[in-house]
């Protein structure tokens, strides 16, 4: 199984995926963060916490890594209002086109 969500984190671009690890604006050693899709019609942006490793399922994911993608997914929609987050996805989508 090639998990695309992994390939998005271990930026491997040359796959075709409907999004692309330049999309990701956050990485440590646990979770990355990506703007998600924005090719996706409709969608005015939103962002996706993820764990750097591999789990088949929520019931596989430790509880600290589930602690640390809330504790970041908690941070960035704290830290920015909605019309900032929108200001970024336009500005995001102008530098890609």
């Amino acid at each position: 199984y090639n998990c695309p969500i992994c390939a998005l984190v271990n930026k491997e671009a040359d796959r075709e995926l409907p999004n692309s690890p330049g999309n990701l604006f956050f990485s440590d050693n646990t979770v990355s963060a990506m703007i998600s899709a924005p090719q996706w019609p409709r969608n005015r942006g939103n962002v996706c916490v993820v764990p750097n490793a591999h789990y088949e399922n929520i019931y596989d994911l430790p509880i600290p890594i589930a602690a640390r993608i809330h504790d970041l997914a908690r941070g960035i929609a704290r830290g920015v209002s909605e019309e900032e987050v929108m200001a970024l996805v336009t500005e995001f989508k102008l530098l890609k086109d």
